[in-house]
């Protein structure tokens, strides 16, 4: 796969890009010597010992913590967070190339590809969390390539793309589910039944797998916690009926509170000034910046409104769909919309071309008017 990818991008200033890309990727999670870990990195380190054991933790999903084993084998060279935020690095940088194919072909056009690869490479959220030992940057590695297997017609790799990218990050898995049914509902059914089959086969093997050790098949817990996050309520056990009962309760008792904090956890997710920052919180600059993310999402979906609505277009806005309907039901920080902004990027970069063509359309008729 890798050689064809290279021919497509030979003889073309993505490689200039990507040089840049990781250069400052290397500077931002080693050279300034920020922090790596947060309290759900240490989280991670635990499910990965737990497996290692013959465990099956079921707090966080265990896609990430298998690549934590995985990097078990740089142990001997550099230290082990030092090697995820390595693979960090790779797929981050990898994740600007793939984007600039798909995007290719989607768009039509290298010029407006590029620009949705610059916003990969160079978007503060992008860059911001290479550094941390998390999910963002796998999750949103395998997401990508499965909108490029998708772009060339492979559903089934596709399929297996978005199964990895769901078990490492739950939250993304309807939007395979999803997609799948805009297939169906599109008549095209090979290619729906396909990619659906593919996105559940590793999904339900590792569901399997923690079936035979634990004897149940549960969701992961971090899911039912939330709901006792959102309502900041303690709970020595922590169970979805009951969450969902407190969740519901507080709605109906509280509901101008509770529409507030929707709305205020929307905001932090993409309003231009967020609250919650993560470590920021007071100052104005970082969240200044974290709150670039509200142009970008409306240039997406002006892009999304006058690009064809063609299949792959849908899944380029799924994931931001998705991140808000959930994190808005819930809280919200920076982060969270780090898998869905490569994907805006794009439909960013095609409003773009639109108001280019448009503008270059409307010179020519203007000019033919004059002449005649």
């Amino acid at each position: 796969m890798f050689s064809s990818l290279i021919e497509k991008s030979k003889n073309h200033p993505i490689f200039i890009l990507l040089a840049f890309s990781i250069i400052l990727r290397f500077i931002i999670a080693f050279a300034l010597r920020l922090e790596w870990h947060t309290r759900d990195s240490y989280t991670y380190f635990q499910q990965a010992e737990e497996l290692l054991k013959g465990g099956f933790p079921e707090y966080f999903p265990n896609g990430y913590p298998i690549i934590i084993i995985a990097a078990e084998i740089y142990k001997l060279v550099i230290s082990h967070s030092a090697a995820l935020i390595l693979i960090n690095i790779i797929l981050s940088t990898a994740s600007v190339w793939i984007i600039f194919l798909s995007a290719q072909k989607l768009l039509n056009s290298s010029k407006y590809a590029f620009a949705a690869a610059l916003i990969a490479a160079f978007y503060p959220n992008q860059l911001n969390y290479v550094r941390y030992v998390l999910t963002e940057v796998p999750a949103a590695f395998f997401l990508i390539l499965s909108l490029y297997f998708l772009v060339n017609q492979k559903p089934a790799a596709a399929g297996i793309s978005i199964a990895i990218a769901s078990a490492i990050k739950t939250i993304l898995l309807p939007a395979g589910i999803i997609f799948c049914l805009y297939l169906i509902w599109k008549k095209e059914y090979k290619e729906g039944i396909t990619f659906i089959v593919f996105s559940i086969i590793p999904l339900m093997l590792l569901l399997l797998y923690g079936y035979f050790v634990n004897g149940r098949i549960t969701l992961p817990r971090s899911a039912v916690h939330n709901f006792y996050i959102t309502l900041g309520v303690e709970s020595e056990s922590y169970s979805l009926k009951e969450g969902v009962k407190l969740y519901y309760n507080f709605f109906l008792e509280h509901p101008a509170e509770f529409i507030m904090q929707r709305l205020k956890s929307l905001w932090d997710l993409w309003g231009f000034l967020p609250d919650s920052n993560e470590g920021f919180r007071s100052n104005i600059f970082f969240r200044l910046v974290a709150g670039l993310r509200f142009f970008l999402l409306a240039g997406a979906v002006y892009g999304f409104i006058k690009m064809k609505k063609e299949k792959t277009v849908i899944f380029l806005i799924l994931p931001a769909v998705i991140i808000t309907i959930v994190h808005t039901m819930f809280y919200s920080n920076p982060r969270y919309t780090f898998t869905a902004e490569p994907f805006l990027g794009i439909l960013f970069a095609g409003g773009i071309g639109k108001v280019m063509s448009r503008k270059i359309e409307m010179e020519e008729t203007g000019d033919r008017e004059k002449n005649g």
